[in-house]
């Protein structure tokens, strides 16, 4: 992510969003992680990627910044997972954004078995990429979903801030 501040020395920051996945695979020095697109694990590792659902948040598709003053917000949007939210001044990730515990991480499908089920298999719900910022009424509108697998369908939720 890049911010570029126009003064009169203008300056550019440029930052990783620094994922769980991401700081793990740094720390290592390895491709620890399925992605949707892209490398993955591979070698010994390749047989995991049949039985291991979670998915890498890249954090990558898109960036969003959001609200005024003490309510503005700044985040990194993946298209199969949560956003994380930024700092706006030095782009330093602060952690996923849940908005409040509506959304959990994990890759976007339930078995409707329970909460529990679901978080025990890594499931959760992904939060779109691409959100619109309504500028006239001041608002951010969103939506995320989650593949309800049993059931053959999907559940997608619309929401304002």
């Amino acid at each position: 992510v890049y911010s570029i501040h126009l003064s009169s020395s203008p300056t550019v920051v440029g930052r990783f969003v620094k994922t769980a996945e991401f700081v793990q695979e740094e720390e290592q020095d390895k491709i620890m992680f399925r992605s949707t697109f892209g490398t993955q694990p591979g070698g010994a590792d390749a047989i995991r990627n049949v039985f291991d659902v979670r998915l890498k948040n890249l954090a990558n598709t898109t960036s969003v910044a959001w609200g005024r003053g003490k309510h503005a917000r700044l985040y990194a949007l993946f298209e199969a997972g949560l956003p994380h939210r930024l700092s706006l001044d030095r782009l330093d990730t602060l952690g996923v954004e849940t908005f409040d515990g509506e959304l959990r991480p994990g890759t976007a499908v339930s078995l409707g078995l329970g909460p529990w089920v679901d978080q025990a298999l890594g499931f959760g719900i992904q939060h779109t990429a691409h959100p619109h910022v309504d500028i006239v009424g001041r608002r951010l509108v969103s939506w995320w979903s989650q593949i309800l697998a049993l059931e053959g369908k999907a559940r997608i939720t619309v929401r304002e801030w």
